[in-house]
């Protein structure tokens, strides 16, 4: 299937981004990339891929949600996004393995 859209929301904290996720996934038919902690500041963020109007509504609700509890850090979707976006931020389970393994 190809990616129509991808979504980012960034907050603050792997908690309020679980919370955000689940209500973004009940608003419109998106399917999680991934859930990555980032480097430094205790923020995370929610990677969603679906077609562009669900990318929004899901982002918006997301944005809403994470702004009411004071956590939203970012908010951005991409429609039509080049090939190999995805690739560049979305690992594999076991490519990330990799990478992380000390």
């Amino acid at each position: 299937m190809e990616t129509k859209a991808l979504g980012l929301v960034e907050v603050a904290g792997l908690a309020p981004a679980i919370e955000t996720c689940d209500i973004m996934v009940k608003t419109a038919a998106v399917t999680v990339v991934e859930i990555e902690n980032t480097k430094g500041g205790g923020y995370t963020v929610i990677k969603v891929e679906g077609d562009v109007g669900a990318v929004q509504a899901a982002c918006k609700a997301g944005e809403a949600y994470a702004r009411d509890i004071d956590k939203l850090v970012s908010v951005k979707v991409i429609p039509r996004p080049a090939a190999g976006t995805k690739d560049f931020f979305a690992k594999e389970e076991w490519e990330r393995a990799v990478l992380y393994r000390k």
